[in-house]
């Protein structure tokens, strides 16, 4: 009887390589052919999308919209980052949160953004982000705010600032305009105009603020105009009324 040739130990290390390298392969194949399966819409359907919260600018109908394309895929192969990118891109929604709850339910979070004022030809939101929604759905009331492009913040946040100024006097701010040449005017929710100057710096404001409820109008007139740009004090005038110049100074 014949005897085999004895094998090297090189050539059977490579055996064994070439070996473990077809098992390594059988088992990634196995693994994808399980992640197919286990994907296929058929395996994992999605039955329910349900919205966690309550809308109040975004409509239903957009919000649908937004995630239809995504939905033709089983709950486990379903693009959950895809699907909050699209959420995020409705013109209402600040963030949104997507989730799987097994077996069959895709959970939808939004947080709405909170409009605080019109800045040039859009709105801005508490965080001074500006964003575009349609005419229809902009709520009434809103203060209006310009600037340069890059100023909405700073606009903003004196706007917020005069806004808690003036209330100590009972005026209410409707307006806030930075120019280019970063000239300061306001106007309040009566019509009377405000000219603030270039200073950014609100102690113009407040004193007027602590010194108006001590003027005392002319007979049957009412504020018009508010220049602040005195070092030393403000001049008023009033509708029905001689302007009084640059008096009432403080």
């Amino acid at each position: 009887m014949a005897l085999a040739a004895p094998v090297s130990p090189t050539l059977l290390r490579r055996l064994r390589q070439v070996a473990a390298t077809l098992g390594l392969l059988a088992a990634a194949g196995t693994l994808a052919l399980g992640g197919l399966w286990l994907s296929a819409p058929e395996r994992f359907p999605l039955e329910v999308v349900r919205l966690d919260g309550r809308l109040v600018r975004v409509e239903e109908a957009e919000l649908r919209q937004a995630i239809l394309p995504y939905l033709d895929r089983g709950l486990l192969a379903l693009d959950v980052a895809g699907v909050r990118e699209a959420v995020e891109q409705l013109p209402w929604v600040a963030t949104a949160t997507v989730r799987r709850h097994w077996p069959d339910t895709l959970v939808i979070g939004v947080v709405e953004r909170v409009a605080v004022a019109h800045w040039n030809k859009g709105l801005i939101d508490e965080q001074g982000e500006l964003f575009h929604p349609p005419a229809e759905t902009v709520p009434a009331g809103l203060p209006v705010l310009e600037g340069p492009a890059d100023s909405a913040r700073l606009v903003w946040q004196r706007f917020r600032r005069l806004q808690a100024i003036l209330a100590e006097a009972g005026l209410e701010l409707a307006a806030l305009r930075l120019d280019e040449r970063r000239a300061w005017s306001a106007v309040l929710r009566d019509g009377a105009t405000m000219q603030l100057g270039v200073d950014a710096d609100d102690a113009a404001a407040e004193r007027f603020a602590r010194a108006l409820p001590r003027i005392k109008a002319p007979a049957n007139a009412q504020l018009a105009r508010v220049d602040l740009r005195y070092p030393n004090g403000f001049a008023l005038a009033w509708t029905g009324a001689a302007p009084q110049g640059s008096g009432n100074r403080q």
